[in-house]
């Protein structure tokens, strides 16, 4: 296979951040790769205080978050997320009696997704112990010094 290979760095995400992550990556991914005419969008992220451009496509904004949800429902602890961009070419078969259709890839995205712990919740579930630093809510103090 010949074709262009793009490995983002791991992103380490919280699940409830999951499908709102995933949205934005295969949004933008796909932006940058449409072919033709694509007129852009802008959009205000539901849970992050940023902006991203997509395709303005009723179709494309469908597929995005019927995939964005089915994997983020099914995802445990980690995962990769390949998105792989194509070309249809017709092929012919053994002389020349059947036609059949291949795709050849021609880049491919891969998204390694790692799900950590809400350290709000792991807190109530330890009974209050020490969060970890950077964490939720963590180094606040309530007492004077």
């Amino acid at each position: 296979m010949n074709c262009e290979q793009i490995a983002l760095e791991e992103l380490h995400v919280e699940r409830f951040q999951l499908k709102e992550v995933l949205k934005i990556l295969l949004h933008s991914i796909i932006f940058q790769r449409a072919l033709g005419e694509c007129r852009l969008r802008d959009v205000d992220s539901e849970l992050f205080d940023i902006s991203y451009v997509r395709c303005d496509s009723r179709l494309v904004e469908a597929r995005v978050e019927e995939h964005a949800e089915a994997f983020s429902s099914a995802i445990e602890r980690g995962a990769r997320v390949s998105l792989a961009f194509f070309e249809r070419r017709a092929r012919q078969a053994a002389f020349g009696l059947f036609r059949s259709e291949e795709r050849v890839v021609w880049e491919r995205w891969t998204i390694p997704l790692v799900v950590v712990p809400n350290f709000a919740q792991l807190h109530r579930h330890m009974g209050g112990a020490q969060m970890p630093p950077g964490a939720h809510g963590a180094g606040r103090s309530t007492e004077a010094d």
